[in-house]
């Protein structure tokens, strides 16, 4: 898998990565949760039902995030 598009995520993180939107809710759940060890993944976090297009998209989406957060944990050490 191409570096790029996780480092890019990487540095998005850094600059967003704990913002919040209007509501409280954070902009980058993905972050904000993989930080506190709840993250499960995009397809348990919206629900997502198994055998669908959407949750095949959101597993590929969750692959790259975690070689992302792999790249963050990198840069913190």
């Amino acid at each position: 898998m191409s570096q790029k598009r996780p480092r890019n995520i990487v540095l998005n993180w850094h600059r967003n990565g704990t913002k919040h939107l209007k509501n409280g809710f954070p902009a980058h759940p993905e972050f904000i949760y993989r930080l506190s060890g709840e993250w499960q993944g995009w397809n348990d976090f919206l629900g997502t039902p198994k055998g669908t297009p959407e949750y095949r998209e959101n597993a590929t989406l969750d692959a790259i995030e975690s070689e992302a957060y792999v790249l963050f944990q990198k840069q913190r050490s």
